[in-house]
C-alpha cells in the first residue's frame, strides 16, 4: 500500500473565506447597514480579516494533491484577484492598517501572476489580438507590501526586477521557516535566471535577504547542489556560482565551530540519504580538499569529524 497522505484540518476561517459571497453576506447582514454600499464595503473587510489564516493555509497546504485542498483554493484566488478586494486590501496598507500574516502574501501573489502569465501566453498563442488577464491591480498590491525592502534592494544598487523576484520568494524570514527547501531552491533559480541579463552581488544580496542565523540553512542547500548542473550554465552563471561558493566557505569560515559541525552534519545526512536511494553524485564542492591554510577552522572541524567516523569519508 502507498504511503497515506496527512489529513490536513482546514481551518474555519479559511472555509469561511473561500465561500462567502457578497451575495449570501448581503441577505445575512443587509439589514444592519443603512445602504448596498455599506453592506459591500463591510463584506470585503469581513473578507481581509479572515484573510491571515488564508495566507498561511495556501502557503503550507496549497501545493497539496488533495482534492477538497485545491478546491478551496480555486475559491480563494478567485477572491483574491478580485478587483475590488485588491483595491480595499491596498486601502488598507496604505493606511498603515497592520494585517497578521501580509508580508508573506507575495509569495501567493507570485503564484497567481505565473499563472496568469501561463493562461495569457496560451490566449496569444492562439489568438495574438485575445483579451488577456491584466493583473496590474495586484503587481500595485505587491509593490505596496515590499515597498521598504524594495527601497533597501534598490539603494544597494540590486536590479529592480531581481529584488523584485526574489522579495517575493522570500519576503521575510518568517518565510523560511515554511517550505524551507522550496523557498531557497527557488531563490537561487531565481538568481540563476536573472544573471543572464544583469550582474548578481550575491554577497550583497545575502546581506539584504535574511538574518545571519538563516545562513546555514542556504550554505547546507549551496553545498548539496550537484556538480553536474556547473556544465550547463552560461559564463555568467558560472561566475555567479563561483561567487556563491566563495561566500559559503567565508561564511563558515568565520561561523563558531558548533554552527559548522552543524552545517557539515546536515550536509552529510543529505547525500546519505540520496546514497541510500542510489540518487547520490559529485556535489558543488569536494570538502576534503579545502585548504587548512585558507579555511583553518572548516578544515580542523572536518578532520575531527574524520577521525571520529572514518566512513563520512565518501561523502565529504
Amino acid at each position: 500500500m502507498g504511503k497515506e497522505t496527512k489529513k490536513i484540518r482546514i481551518n474555519d476561517n479559511v472555509k469561511e473565506f473561500a465561500k462567502l459571497t457578497l451575495k449570501k453576506y448581503k441577505k445575512e447582514n443587509g439589514n444592519f447597514f443603512d445602504s448596498k454600499k455599506e453592506t459591500k464595503e463591510s463584506y470585503y473587510m469581513s473578507l481581509v480579516d479572515l484573510l491571515p489564516d488564508v495566507i498561511e493555509f495556501v502557503i503550507k497546504h496549497g501545493h497539496l494533491p488533495n482534492q477538497e485542498i485545491q478546491e478551496i483554493k480555486t475559491y480563494i484566488y478567485q477572491k483574491l484577484t478580485d478587483y475590488d478586494f485588491i483595491k480595499v486590501l491596498k486601502k488598507e496598507l496604505k493606511n498603515k492598517n497592520k494585517i497578521k500574516n501580509i508580508k508573506l502574501f507575495p509569495i501567493i501573489i507570485r503564484e497567481i501572476l505565473e499563472e496568469a502569465k501561463k493562461v495569457n501566453d496560451q490566449l496569444l498563442a492562439q489568438n495574438k489580438d485575445a483579451e488577456t488577464y491584466r493583473m496590474d491591480d495586484i503587481q500595485e498590491l505587491l509593490q505596496i507590501i515590499l515597498k521598504k525592502r524594495l527601497k533597501k534592494f534598490a539603494k544597494a544598487g540590486i536590479d529592480a526586477a531581481t529584488a523584485l523576484d526574489i522579495l517575493s520568494v522570500i519576503p521575510s524570514d518568517d518565510a523560511l521557516n515554511i517550505s524551507q527547501f522550496y523557498r531557497i531552491k527557488s531563490f537561487f533559480d531565481c538568481l540563476y535566471e536573472h544573471v543572464k541579463g544583469v550582474a548578481i552581488p550575491f554577497e550583497t544580496i545575502m546581506e539584504l535577504i535574511t538574518k545571519e542565523e538563516y545562513y546555514p540553512m542556504f550554505i547546507t542547500f549551496a553545498l548539496l547542489e550537484r556538480k553536474e548542473r556547473f556544465a550547463k550554465f552560461t559564463e555568467a552563471q558560472k561566475t555567479l556560482y563561483v561567487d556563491i561558493s566563495t561566500w559559503c566557505f567565508k561564511t563558515m569560515e568565520s561561523s563558531k565551530t558548533d554552527t559548522i559541525k552543524s552545517i557539515i552534519n546536515v550536509y552529510i545526512n543529505g547525500r546519505k540519504r540520496d546514497d541510500s536511494q542510489g540518487k547520490d553524485g559529485n556535489r558543488r564542492y569536494n570538502l576534503a580538499t579545502l585548504v587548512p591554510d585558507d579555511y583553518p577552522k572548516i578544515t580542523k572541524v572536518i578532520n575531527a569529524m574524520l577521525s571520529h567516523d572514518d566512513s563520512i569519508k565518501k561523502y565529504l
